[in-house]
């Protein structure tokens, strides 16, 4: 069954990618943002005000971005 939609058009795209597997061999299989489409893609224009560590669980501890919540 298809759904009418290409499958490169639900892809996420690509934007200065470097180190290994960086290199795009067929780059009609490896959809590349330009400047101006990454800029448009930033935690605040996914997230709005929402921030995460406001928003956990007191049970699991001290909760910032670059933490795991201990268990």
């Amino acid at each position: 069954m298809s759904s009418g939609f290409h499958w490169q058009d639900a892809r996420f795209g690509e934007f200065h990618t470097t180190g290994p597997g960086a290199a795009i061999p067929v780059p009609e299989n490896r959809p590349q943002l330009t400047p101006q489409q990454a800029a448009g893609h930033t935690p605040r224009s996914y997230l709005g005000d929402w921030h995460p560590a406001r928003h956990a669980s007191p049970s699991l501890g001290q909760v910032t971005p670059f933490s795991r919540p201990r268990r």
